[in-house]
């Protein structure tokens, strides 16, 4: 019987900065139908101007119109018929009705089996009109700035006790999901576009440090890029500024600077065309609780690219022994970066090539495989 997947995700497909939701579905959607679930919104909405245009927008967007980006024939993409008020009683049972409703409605139009991969704990109960159902955890959800923790916690337990297979994109989230009683817990390490990022890896390079990703100041140490700043060297910083609302004073002092460029999001091959050209990746990544379940999915796209990697210590990371990849504290972070830029080789083609098993195409397989029940799915 052909599968079908509903991807239940805290991102819209069609999001500036794509993360491993967009990636995963798209690949899913070569050999499966995909029914994409854009963001239900779980960061509390404020009284503050962003948040009331945020929140309108969401509660009256439009069915989703033509792709910014190229989509599969067998990918659907939907918005969900919710509130983003999820810890109030009233929407809370508004939306359960809604979203049962509307996912029903999808469910039952198909002869397939029907797997639930979700992104979020909070389903509202949906779970109950699959077939399979997988909770996939890439962030420690509960210290996301602006989301309820017990609204995350309490549907955690709730979801945790219901499905077939939990899959954790760190050691910090394993640790996490360790807390509760599941049949089978993964630990799935991000992985990236290896061949895209393989693809431009040879190209001339230039004597340049650059970052990929969110611009927050609950994630990135901004002192760490401004010392890269006053250390001369080029710094190319690309990605949405301020995407949790919040203000960035550093920003200005960075681009008061002639040698740090700084651009807003970019598509995947631009990115690593820009990777091709650069030498130095970095991920100036503040340690807090946060960061503590965070696997960059930058790691394996900067090291494809051929980039030398320069990271904070990372819980995530600190324990990998990759060639090409150091770690540095705040203090120092710059000058670690001044000696790789100034020792820099191209990666080894045999370097290249065993990045291999670190794709989405791999990490694809190892769902597929998991959802039939055979041994190929790695992990804890």
């Amino acid at each position: 019987m052909r599968k079908i997947f509903l991807i239940l995700s805290t991102a819209d497909y069609d999001a500036e900065l794509w993360t491993n939701k967009q990636h995963i579905a798209r690949r899913l959607a070569d050999e499966f139908d995909v029914v994409y679930v854009n963001s239900i919104g779980l960061r509390s909405p404020k009284f503050s101007k962003s948040d009331i245009s945020r929140v309108t927008k969401r509660i009256f967007r439009r069915p989703t119109g033509p792709a910014k980006t190229a989509r599969p024939a067998n990918l659907r993409v939907v918005n969900p018929m919710v509130f983003p008020w999820h810890s109030s009683f009233l929407f809370k049972n508004i939306n359960k009705l809604l979203l049962q409703i509307q996912v029903k409605k999808i469910v039952n139009s198909i002869t397939s089996q029907a797997i639930l991969w979700t992104f979020t704990p909070v389903t509202y109960g949906i779970e109950k009109y699959f077939d399979q159902t997988f909770y996939h955890l890439v962030d420690l959800l509960h210290t996301v700035e602006g989301v309820s923790p017990n609204l995350i916690l309490e549907n955690e337990a709730r979801l945790l006790g219901n499905v077939d297979a939990a899959v954790a994109s760190s050691k910090g989230v394993m640790n996490h999901l360790g807390k509760y009683q599941i049949k089978t817990t993964l630990l799935w390490e991000n992985v990236a576009d290896v061949s895209l990022f393989q693809s431009n890896s040879m190209e001339t390079r230039e004597d340049r440090v650059v970052y990929f990703g969110n611009l927050s100041t609950s994630k990135i140490d901004f002192e760490i890029l401004n010392s890269i700043g006053r250390s001369g060297f080029k710094l190319l910083l690309v990605g949405p500024v301020g995407i949790d609302g919040t203000e960035i004073p550093d920003m200005r002092r960075l681009l008061d600077r002639s040698n740090v460029t700084v651009l807003g999001p970019v598509t995947q091959d631009q990115m690593a065309k820009m990777c091709a050209t650069s030498k130095i990746g970095i991920i100036p990544y503040l340690l807090n609780s946060h960061t503590a379940g965070i696997f960059p999915m930058k790691t394996f796209e900067y090291l494809a690219a051929g980039l030398e990697v320069v990271s904070t210590n990372l819980s995530s990371l600190e324990e990998l022994t990759i060639e090409r990849l150091s770690f540095a504290e705040a203090k120092n972070f710059s000058e670690i970066v001044e000696r790789k830029m100034k020792h820099y080789t191209p990666p080894s083609h045999s370097f290249i090539q065993n990045l291999s098993s670190n794709s989405w195409e791999y990490r694809v397989k190892q769902i597929v495989d998991l959802v039939d029940g055979t041994n190929n799915v790695g992990g804890v």
